[in-house]
């Protein structure tokens, strides 16, 4: 999945070479072909970024993974409104409820206990709208709506008709369902205070720094000699360094044991 061969040649990965990673790899303190994969990476997954650099082999064609970002707006709109606004104790996620203070009905609010505004956003907001992408996104790549596209069987083109009707329409749903959160967001947002657009921008730009943070803590890990955080001999974390290992030792296979371009075999 982050191997560098057979990429598109017109991904900007110039821009990661213009960072100080490349410095980094010279000192060899981060592998080389880190940063390019972890660009590749981020380009296809983010939720910003993902819409306009990713692969043209990318599950989700542009007009999907643009209604899937609008979906996700949508949700960070109309969940900040209800964080402005307040939150019926029902409607908390589970993981904040031991968290919480007394409901207090006269002014329709929650608090979490001694919590900044800006971690309730977090977890009330920022947290749930990334899981809720998570799930919309492979609801919309789901392999079951692409199978069989190559084959010409009748048989397999009446199943792959269906099949690519089936993901037409949950495209048509996810859109309309986020459509239906923008309107509801900014519906709300006219009876807020002056904070709601503050805490939106943070709330959403909360989500599109972690869609590029939580990429380093679980997929890739700048120390290459580690091959990642392992219990019981199974990489749980940053297991890039775990998969170039094995790419590299396919390498030295095929070379009949000379070494690399990083010195080793």
């Amino acid at each position: 999945m982050y191997s560098s061969s057979g990429r598109p040649p017109n991904l900007p990965v110039i821009a990661v070479h213009l960072c100080a990673c490349n410095y980094l790899q010279d000192l060899g303190y981060i592998a080389r072909g880190w940063a390019e994969d972890y660009w590749y990476y981020v380009s296809n997954t983010h939720a910003l970024l993902g819409v306009f650099l990713c692969d043209p082999l990318h599950p989700l064609d542009f007009i999907e993974r643009f209604l899937l970002e609008v979906t996700c707006l949508g949700f960070t709109l109309a969940m900040t409104a209800a964080h402005n606004n307040g939150f019926e104790k029902e409607d908390v996620p589970f993981y904040i409820r031991p968290l919480l203070d007394e409901f207090d009905h006269s002014k329709k609010e929650l608090h979490l206990h001694n919590t900044p505004p800006s971690v309730s956003l977090l977890l009330m907001v920022t947290i749930p709208v990334i899981l809720i992408r998570k799930v919309l996104y492979y609801i919309l790549a789901c392999p079951c709506t692409t199978a069989w596209r190559h084959r010409q069987r009748p048989s397999v083109k009446i199943a792959t008709y269906s099949l690519n009707t089936l993901g037409k329409l949950t495209t048509l749903f996810v859109s309309i369902f986020g459509l239906t959160f923008f309107v509801l967001g900014f519906t709300a947002s006219a009876d807020l205070n002056k904070h709601f657009p503050l805490e939106f921008a943070y709330s959403q730009g909360s989500a599109w720094i972690l869609s590029l943070v939580i990429p380093v803590l679980l997929n890739f890990n700048p120390c290459y000699h580690t091959q990642g955080f392992q219990i019981c001999g199974v990489v749980v974390a940053g297991n890039w360094g775990d998969e170039r290992a094995i790419e590299k030792t396919g390498e030295a296979e095929n070379t009949g044991g000379k070494k690399d371009a990083y010195g080793s075999m």
